[in-house]
């Protein structure tokens, strides 16, 4: 896991951590990277049997232009 996507997972923990009542994960995946997000669908699955909601938040080292990442 990259150092960006590692230091989303912590965050993604200590928020889950403020709702003791909640069942909560923090998935944090590439998307770019199948594998990645396989892993994590088997996860939330194995915890859950569903997925009600994902949240999708985009980190990119560089500027992506819009064209570009539509294309993709």
């Amino acid at each position: 896991m990259t150092p960006p996507l590692a230091e989303n997972k912590r965050a993604m923990n200590e928020i889950a951590k403020a709702f003791p009542s909640s069942k909560t994960i923090a998935v944090v995946a590439d998307v770019s990277n199948e594998d990645a997000v396989r892993n994590d669908v088997a996860e939330t699955m194995k915890a859950f049997n569903r997925i009600d909601g994902l949240c999708n938040t985009v980190i990119a080292d560089e500027p992506i232009e819009r064209d570009r990442l539509i294309s993709r």
